[in-house]
């Protein structure tokens, strides 16, 4: 079998001698001064001992960029090589492009570190992804994402962390007030996934695997809907509530809908064109858009009841990710809708107005990157910091 490669005109692009990594941060890539104490528990900034280069791979885009993040050099976006843009391809050869791109975008410059920012279900002390199903699909395989890097590039340092847990690092940069809160960070894009720390310990615990906040893999509790997960299993929340989850809940409901109340919806189920019609179609208080989203939202909403349950000591659930991007009001209002007819027992319904200053949305993309957040925990790392163990 042929060995993929970066399509040349990534080589070019990413290699163009032009292109340097300058110093300064980008107003739009932050929201508080950049010269504000980094919270201890989130790392420290990085400088000289920190990263030269950033990636932040999803199941849809890589975003890319030198570090320091600079007005002068916008964001790089190129299409990930995964299951959520190429369904058909097999999860080995999608592991290999996804090698591939990486080495062809970020420097190769002896000693240089650079910090990812990968959603997939990983170990961050060996460097191994057990999985991701926006990535990769159903595929069970070990991937030592930090060795295959290392092995192609040698020169490089390369920090490979979770994408969530970077946003997290991202957020406890910019709200110091809540230094000694436990705050929990949540995307919700083409997987679902969240991450907490203890902020006393500056530990953020892990499970025997490494691994912590996998709720997008949680049984949902549904009625009679029953839908399979991007990993191969039926009825998982991300199955549901993720950005491809409430498109499969809108084509199975539009299947049992009133064809009267279809008829006059503005929402197009087609992949090209239903997120920006579902999107416009809340905004217009389409009856069939709402009642898709309400059934969407109701298991990760039960697993926010079941958190606050367990842990009401709690004090922020931030979500954040493309589909809080493009729908995050509605969303919230909807998770609030269940939680108060089926949440926390008692609180819930006696004090509501705790409900509504917990579960809050992410103020911009930029209060939780993970583009910022990767650099940060890069630098925690050269510090030999405790927060990620």
């Amino acid at each position: 079998m042929l060995r993929w490669r970066a399509p040349a005109q990534w080589v070019r692009r990413w290699k163009d001698p032009s292109w340097k990594c300058r110093s300064g941060w980008s107003k739009d890539w932050l929201v508080a001064d950049p010269l504000a104490p980094i919270n201890p528990a989130s790392g420290t900034k990085a400088g000289s001992e920190g990263a030269s280069f950033v990636l932040d791979i999803g199941g849809t885009w890589t975003r890319a960029s030198c570090w320091p993040l600079s007005a002068e050099e916008p964001i790089r976006m190129v299409r990930t090589p995964s299951r959520t843009n190429h369904p058909e391809t097999p999860a080995d050869q999608l592991i290999d492009q996804l090698v591939d791109l990486i080495v062809s975008m970020a420097p190769a410059t002896k000693g240089s570190k650079v910090a990812i920012s990968l959603g997939a279900a990983l170990d961050h002390d060996r460097g191994v992804v057990y999985g991701s199903a926006p990535l990769w699909g159903d595929s069970a395989t070990d991937v030592p994402i930090s060795a295959r890097l290392n092995a192609r590039v040698p020169n490089v340092q390369w920090v490979v962390k979770n994408d969530v847990t970077a946003m997290l690092a991202a957020y406890r940069a910019v709200h110091s007030e809540l230094d000694a809160s436990k705050i929990a960070v949540v995307t919700v894009s083409s997987g679902i996934a969240a991450r907490y720390d203890d902020p006393s310990s500056r530990i953020m615990p892990t499970d025997p695997a490494g691994l912590q906040g996998e709720i997008g893999h949680l049984p949902a509790v549904t009625n009679d809907l029953h839908l399979e997960c991007a990993c191969g299993v039926s009825d998982h929340v991300a199955a549901f509530a993720s950005g491809p989850g409430i498109r499969a809940v809108a084509g199975a409901i539009a299947m049992r809908a009133d064809p009267d109340v279809l008829a006059v919806s503005a929402v197009v189920l087609s992949p090209e064109e239903f997120e920006r019609t579902f999107a416009a179609a809340l905004d217009a208080d389409d009856p069939f858009a709402h009642s898709v989203l309400r059934e969407a939202v109701n298991p990760i909403a039960d697993v926010f009841t079941y958190l606050l349950t367990t842990q009401p000591d709690i004090e922020r659930i931030v979500m954040a990710g493309g589909v809080i991007e493009s729908i995050g009001v509605h969303y919230r209002r909807a998770v609030l809708r269940r939680m108060r007819h089926r949440g926390v027992y008692h609180t819930s319904s006696s004090h509501p107005a705790w409900l509504e200053s917990v579960i809050v949305l992410a103020r911009s993309p930029q209060e939780t990157s993970p583009l910022v957040g990767a650099a940060i925990l890069a630098g925690a790392d050269a510090r030999r910091a405790t927060w990620i163990q």
